[in-house]
């Protein structure tokens, strides 16, 4: 089982994100290369913090901006971090294996 959950609906992203101190967000599309090189970072990271983050992945669907609309995530990737649904930080663009670790480990409660 993978630590790192893929989520579309804005709700149930809500409601994973009310229920958790906590986490990183990835946003992405299916046509972005950097978001198909940061994903294993992602879950990467995931596997290194089980239980000091919850880690989310947000795909782009056709169709579907509502997502991204609300969270106003104009590019990707976009890494942002929440804390019981509140939006404290992103950034824009990739990050290596080797940065995200860091931001992480600067960031934990």
């Amino acid at each position: 089982m993978s630590l790192l959950l893929s989520l579309s609906n804005l709700s149930e992203i809500q409601n994973y994100l009310n229920t958790m101190p906590i986490t990183l967000a990835m946003f992405s599309s299916p046509d972005c290369k950097p978001c198909k090189v940061l994903e294993p970072i992602i879950a990467s990271a995931a596997a290194k913090y089980p239980s000091e983050f919850g880690f989310l992945h947000i795909e782009a669907q056709e169709g579907n901006t509502e997502t991204f609309d609300f969270y106003g995530v104009s590019s990707v990737p976009m890494l942002v971090l929440f804390r019981f649904n509140n939006l404290v930080e992103y950034h824009t663009g990739f990050k290596s294996k080797e940065e995200v670790i860091q931001w992480l480990s600067e960031r934990m409660v």
